[in-house]
């Protein structure tokens, strides 16, 4: 949870104009916060900054749809990872089933057609796996229903090793058999499923990662304050308790990895970066022998600030140029 002080001075920011976009991560759902603590979407709304929110849709109703709709939300994505209450009870855990998480999105979708805006994007999140896979496409049939145009789907992130077997870059061949048929069916229903490439038969290295510009773009802060620089874990640059956002933003731990992050020695948890990863990268897959401080925890939850020109007043973006913008 994060601590008055670094509320704050998020608050402060955002006043003086400085962040550009919000998100509320994956990693820690916005209104479970709110259901524990009771303040907590107010807050993010009050900040009056464009935001995206990520949630599981357990705690998507009542009130919380009514001020969500009518605040600067431009995106919201439902992760139910399962067309199926039974996928969904195995592979999930929590005390809402998806019938309920179903039909608190479907109460969401009408709301914002009742109060027009049409300007919110919704869409479903499917982790991919070998025990959903076979899932997707009756995914793409209830968005259709539901009234939502996108499916993102994201391969599973395997930190565990007894996860391996779970994870499609051991079933190559399934994941695109199941990948171009969700794909059909996604142009037959007029929902954008937004998902990996397939497999090829090429022989994965085992590291690298295609150009990455996040370090020029967004900062993460979790609930303990760690600022990281994307929602990798292990990427942390500092910590709003010990340093201000403006020191951390500029500080040799972010410009150490602007130099190196796309050069041909980039740091050990950029070559199995699982975000932009070459699709043969095996250990952007099986996460298990990563250091150990880029293992899965309990973060108490992500906010992602990001912007496209300018979020601390020193710093500029220009991503054609970023080494001369920031003078590295």
């Amino acid at each position: 949870m994060l601590s008055k002080a670094v509320s704050s001075e998020i608050s402060r920011y955002a006043k003086a104009g400085l962040l550009e976009r919000l998100a509320s991560d994956y990693s820690g759902d916005l209104l479970f916060a709110d259901y524990k603590h009771g303040h907590w979407l107010d807050y993010f709304i009050r900040l009056d900054v464009p935001f995206h929110l990520d949630t599981n849709g357990s705690f998507l109703s009542g009130d919380r749809i009514s001020k969500l709709t009518k605040s600067r939300v431009e995106s919201v994505n439902v992760s139910v990872d399962a067309a199926t209450p039974e996928t969904f009870k195995r592979i999930r855990v929590g005390p809402v089933g998806l019938e309920q998480i179903l039909e608190n999105t479907r109460k969401f979708v009408r709301q914002l057609k009742a109060d027009n805006r049409h300007d919110v994007t919704v869409s479903l999140g499917f982790t991919l796996m070998r025990s959903n896979i076979h899932e997707l496409v009756d995914l793409v049939k209830i968005a259709s229903e539901l009234g939502i145009k996108r499916i993102h789907g994201r391969h599973l992130e395997a930190y565990e090793s007894r996860l391996y077997d779970e994870s499609l870059i051991n079933h190559q061949s399934l994941y695109n058999l199941w990948r171009a048929r969700a794909l059909e069916i996604g142009s037959n229903y007029g929902v954008n499923v937004g998902l990996p490439e397939p497999f090829s038969n090429q022989v994965g290295s085992g590291k690298g990662h295609h150009h990455c510009d996040e370090p020029w773009r967004s900062a993460v802060i979790l609930g303990n304050s760690d600022v990281m620089a994307c929602c990798v874990p292990g990427t942390k640059m500092g910590n709003l308790s010990e340093q201000s956002l403006e020191e951390i933003w500029n500080g040799p731990a972010y410009q150490k990895l602007r130099r190196t992050v796309n050069s041909t020695r980039p740091p050990n948890i950029c070559n199995s970066c699982p975000i932009f990863r070459f699709p043969h990268n095996r250990s952007s897959y099986e996460l298990a022998d990563s250091d150990s401080d880029r293992r899965q925890t309990d973060r108490g939850g992500e906010w992602v600030f990001r912007s496209q020109r300018r979020l601390i007043p020193t710093v500029s973006f220009v991503s054609e140029t970023p080494a001369e913008t920031l003078g590295v």
